[in-house]
């Protein structure tokens, strides 16, 4: 495969993080202005070519996806540009949180093959969890290519209705964010009870790493786990008590995916 990568933010770096190790993708053309966030292995590679602007761009061949992945606010003013400079792909593919895939139609064009993605960062180590969702434009070749691409970085979810999507970034999208800053949390509170900060490092990192791989290679629900570590009356139960407390926690979370699902529509509306 040949692709285009427009902006390389954090998801974007994250997402060529993951495609760089990939035999199945011969060439890959990246646009963006500041490589802040690309490491240095990546700008070595000799099948990566970057460019400052998409004036620079000259395609001798039609890309199999050009993965847009720039931020909602100017994302129009990139399409407008796109269009203008007769940039042409065999497939769109986006990974901005918020547009539909009816804004993407209105200024490419409703004859466009597009693919409205949510991938989240740890594509970057290949881990990630993207959903998809596809007009109807889109034939075999194009769905192949855009799963090819995100089941490269992770595993994949398939969605029909697009109106779930602002709910999936909600939870995928945002999601390591929650987790990361619950395990600042847990650290800084380990700290505070008389534990070294290394220490307190290894001991949050490794026990979460250790959870996760049993949550993924366990048969058992996620609360069966949870019921396994609590002992009646015991150290664990004395402090999920306090999480629990009036569903505390619980709600703590359900407010925070419904603020971010809420952005998320105020995004699509920009």
């Amino acid at each position: 495969m040949r692709i285009c990568l427009i902006g390389c933010g954090k998801m974007g770096a994250a997402l060529l993080e993951g495609w760089s190790k990939l035999s199945v993708i011969n060439e890959i053309t990246v646009v963006e202005p500041n490589k802040i966030n690309v490491g240095k292995n990546i700008k070595e590679k000799s099948n990566i070519f970057f460019y400052n602007n998409l004036s620079k761009i000259k395609f001798n061949y039609l890309p199999d996806a050009v993965i847009l992945a720039v931020k909602p606010q100017i994302m129009e003013i990139v399409l407008l540009e796109l269009k203008m400079l007769g940039i042409k792909s065999s497939c769109w593919l986006t990974i901005a949180a918020g547009l539909p895939i009816k804004f993407y139609e209105n200024i490419l064009g409703k004859n466009q093959s597009i693919v409205r993605t949510i991938p989240n960062t740890p594509a970057s180590i290949l881990k990630g969890v993207t959903a998809l969702c596809y007009n109807q434009n889109c034939k075999r070749a194009q769905i192949e290519h855009a799963n090819l691409l995100m089941e490269a970085v992770g595993i994949i979810l398939q969605v029909r209705d697009e109106r779930l999507m602002d709910s999936i970034t909600a939870v995928s999208g945002s999601g390591p964010a929650y987790i990361f800053y619950m395990i600042e949390a847990m650290i800084e509170a380990a700290i505070n009870i008389g534990i070294d900060k290394d220490d307190a490092v290894k001991l949050v990192e490794g026990t979460l790493v250790g959870s996760a791989f049993l949550l993924e290679n366990s048969q058992e629900e996620v609360g069966i786990l949870r019921k396994a570590v609590t002992s009646p009356k015991g150290t664990t139960e004395a402090g999920l008590s306090i999480l629990s407390n009036n569903d505390s926690f619980f709600n703590l979370i359900r407010n925070a995916i419904e603020g971010a699902q809420k952005r998320g529509k105020e995004l699509g509306k920009l």
